[in-house]
């Protein structure tokens, strides 16, 4: 007899247990839709109900301990609503329930229980899946429902959870669907929604162990085409990458889960399309689910793959849009064939997923060929293109259904690529909205029913009367100056005539509003523009204008600002005066005042000073060429910046630290306290700083609460790390702080500790 596994209200635990391992429903509000009746189901279990007297009996002539409704043959579907005693199955005896409660639903309660008889004799090994809908107030959820198989004789659990058992003469089996918790609440809440609630059944033979070639590593190779294989992936792992290209040919996917996957290795001896890939299941049609409306069948797909040094990836297409016709596979290079179980929160989780299934490879389907005597003509003054083309010369043996009509570039409202699907009668297309002077590639492709061929295409230029756009238009910032001097080549075609003029805009940042429009003569290259706001990132595009009119718009240059500020000082030193507690900062002016004479200095440092004073700055007169900060704390190192200060405004800092030493220790480091029966342990590490001379002994103050005062004082030797604190009060709350001494005298009190009560 296999090992029991549990399962609870809450989880499900079972290796390989396909229905706890991901979250595949989504929450639903709302009323529900009412799914199809469920006339297949009924018709099962009628079958089920009338089973011939033939069924073997247990072997002892006594009442089977885990009775159920009998199976008449695998596979088995089935599914109940959460109306106790209501459902196909038996309600099960009073033992076998308590048996399945206790080893697997921690000691819950079945909420009507389902019970089922396997038919008897050798049926080897047996697997169960289920689910299950419940409606909560305020809409749909999952709602946790469990299975177990029980000896119909004994009433010994046999397995919970959803894994594969053997089923023999000697062995008969029974199998339990439930709710892992009452759903008594729900039908008083809101019986007219609840009474649609459903678990799902779902039994069938089984290999019981995954196939050979569930992991890419162990993947089957295929030699010839065509080629079949069959197996069971009903305990196939989940590995790969996506297998779905999830970006262009399915866009609406939410979470999407791949499952059961089971892989084939193909190596091409020529290049040509892929082969055709198709995968048959003998899983007949679960029942339909009542709430929500739609589970999936057990609709098991593939993919293909091309190994590369960075791993597995889709093979190139023409089209990254084009999702039908099968891509191009090179002689010699390993392409790897995935079969998978997909699902998403749109097409829900299916109640199967892994089981019996053939996979068939087919060589290539032939594609149509290439549209003949595809010609292109282009319309300047219209600004348009027109494509035209004859059907392919060879359709590969299936009709055209359709034309792929596409061009590259951008069109005039700045939109990107574009393309369409015509009709089969189609011979030709105007592609309208272009702009004057740009080449495009127009391209079109014919469709039949086993994908689209390859293109025939053609290269236009639309041709205009006003000139193209001026080329490689820059613009720089003049430091200092808070001028911008934008310059550009001239365009590549005048247009009919030559050009007169050059207009230059201007915009802040990039933003769409014009702000100033400067005019340039016709062999202008460059321009100086004055007259802009420091600071303010401006760009600038540029027209050439002749006799018909403003041309093509150049592209905008990059975002420029012009700069006005000062440079930071030069030759800024620190030093510290450890005896005074004083740092001092001098510095020279800066190389470059920006245009601006220098109207002062802001001196700054961070940290805090001896009276617990934070971050300090001052502005001083230009003259000025150092600063001393006083009442710095010993052992702190501080950072001390400079800046010049023009009418612009104040330019970047120079910065130097320093670090105030001192005779006298550093703070003890690491104090804490901990709080015993009127006494508190105190425990401290060695300040980083000794002084001038060796700890010699600690003090240790103590305060009640938050108070400034101490309230008593003691010493430690200078070997000490700890000091126990008594005769405390029991339920006041004290803080300590502790200094450390040497030859020089007291160093810097640590920080307080956080407060700690003494406690009986």
């Amino acid at each position: 007899m296999s090992a029991v596994t549990h399962n609870s209200a809450t989880s499900v635990s079972v290796p390989r247990d396909r229905d706890g391992r991901r979250a595949w429903w989504w929450t639903r509000s709302g009323r529900p839709l009412i799914a199809a009746l469920i006339a297949a189901v009924v018709a099962t279990l009628c079958v089920a109900l009338a089973a011939p007297a033939s069924v073997a009996a247990p072997a002892s002539a006594a009442a089977p301990a885990a009775p159920g409704t009998p199976i008449a043959s695998l596979p088995f579907f089935a599914n109940a609503g959460i109306v106790v005693g209501k459902g196909p199955g038996a309600p099960g005896s009073a033992k076998a329930n308590a048996a399945v409660k206790k080893a697997c639903n921690a000691g819950v309660v079945l909420y009507n229980p389902q019970w089922f008889t396997l038919p008897a004799g050798n049926l080897g090994k047996v697997y169960a899946t289920k689910n299950g809908w419940a409606y909560n107030v305020g809409g749909y959820d999952d709602k946790q429902v469990g299975v177990a198989f029980v000896n119909t004789s004994t009433g010994a659990v046999v397995s919970c959870g959803a894994a594969a058992v053997n089923v023999t003469t000697a062995q008969p089996l029974s199998v339990v669907l439930y709710y892992a918790a009452s759903q008594a609440s729900c039908l008083g809440v809101d019986a007219e929604f609840c009474a649609d609630n459903e678990m799902h059944l779902y039994l069938n033979r089984t290999t019981g162990a995954p196939p050979a070639n569930d992991l890419i590593a162990n993947a089957h190779t295929i030699t010839t085409v065509p080629f079949t294989e069959s197996l069971d992936n009903s305990f196939a792992d989940d590995d790969g990458p996506a297998l779905i290209d999830y970006d262009h040919c399915l866009l609406s996917t939410i979470d999407p889960v791949q499952s059961h996957t089971v892989w084939w290795k193909y190596i091409p001896t020529v290049t040509g399309p892929a082969p055709r890939i198709s995968v048959k299941t003998t899983i007949p049609r679960a029942p339909p689910i009542k709430v929500g409306g739609f589970a999936p069948d057990f609709k098991p797909t593939s993919s293909i793959l091309v190994s590369t040094p960075s791993g597995l990836v889709f093979p190139p297409k023409v089209d990254e849009w084009d999702c039908t016709t099968p891509p191009t596979l090179l002689a010699g290079s390993t392409y790897y064939i995935p079969v998978f179980m997909p699902w998403d929160h749109y097409s829900e989780r299916a109640l199967v997923t892994g089981g019996p299934l053939t996979v068939r490879v087919d060589p290539a389907a032939v594609l149509p060929g290439a549209p003949t005597r595809v010609a292109a003509s282009v319309n300047g003054a219209a600004r348009t293109a027109t494509l035209s083309w004859s059907p392919p010369a060879s359709n590969g043996g299936s009709p055209v259904t359709g034309y792929r009509v596409a061009r590259n570039g951008r069109d005039s409202g700045g939109h990107g690529a574009w393309s369409a699907v015509l009709p089969a009668s189609a011979r030709s297309q105007t592609i309208r909205y272009l702009n004057a002077w740009d080449t495009y590639a127009l391209t079109v492709r014919a469709i039949t029913a086993v994908g689209t061929g390859p293109a025939g295409s053609k290269t236009v230029t639309v041709t205009a009367a006003t000139s193209s756009a001026p080329l490689r238009v820059a613009a720089a910032a003049r430091p200092g100056t808070g001028k911008v001097a934008v310059s550009w080549a001239a365009p590549v075609h005048p247009g009919a005539s030559a050009v007169g003029s050059y207009r230059v805009r201007r915009f802040v940042g990039s933003g769409s509003a014009v702000q100033a429009i400067t005019t340039a003569g016709a062999s202008a290259r460059s321009l100086t523009l004055s007259r802009l706001t420091p600071g303010t990132g401006y760009t600038f595009d540029v027209t050439a204008v002749n006799a018909s009119g403003p041309g093509r718009v150049s592209t905008r240059s990059a975002v420029t600002t012009p700069t006005v500020l000062p440079a930071a000082p030069a030759a800024v030193t620190a030093s510290a005066n450890g005896a005074a507690r004083t740092a001092t900062v001098s510095w020279l002016p800066p190389a470059s005042n920006g245009g601006s004479p220098v109207t002062g200095y802001r001196v700054a440092r961070n940290g805090r000073d001896s009276g617990g004073h934070g971050a300090l700055s001052a502005v001083l007169p230009a003259s000025a060429r150092s600063r001393s900060f006083r009442y710095l704390n010993a052992w702190d190192t501080y950072a001390l910046t400079v800046r010049a200060i023009t009418a612009a405004g104040t330019g970047p800092a120079a910065s130097r630290s320093a670090t105030v030493t001192a005779t006298t220790p550093s703070a003890p480091t690491s104090v804490l306290a901990r709080a015993g029966n009127r006494r508190v342990a105190l425990t401290w590490g060695a300040p980083r700083h000794a002084g001038t001379s060796a700890v010699r002994g600690y003090v240790v103050k103590r305060y009640v609460g938050p108070s400034s005062t101490a309230q008593a004082a003691a010493s430690a030797a200078g070997s000490a790390r700890s000091f126990p604190a008594s005769g405390l009060l029991n339920g006041t709350a004290y803080t300590f702080a502790v200094t450390a001494v040497n030859a020089s005298g007291f160093g810097r009190a640590s920080a307080r500790t956080a407060p700690v009560t003494p406690h009986a």
